[in-house]
């Protein structure tokens, strides 16, 4: 968690969208859940990461 969080404060993001991020670099289809539009937002925004960065 301590590198996930560093990552994230390195490119000024959220955790979770970090972690999607990678997972999206691994050809994987994430399921996303949100119960709110803020939170469809913020996972939406996990799209415009430059994969170099999180790999």
């Amino acid at each position: 968690m301590d590198k996930l969080e560093a990552i994230a404060g390195e490119v000024d993001v959220s955790s979770g969208q970090v972690a999607l991020a990678w997972t999206l670099t691994k050809h994987s289809f994430p399921v996303v859940g949100a119960r709110a539009l803020g939170h469809l937002t913020d996972s939406l925004s996990a799209l415009t990461f430059a994969s170099a960065k999180i790999r």
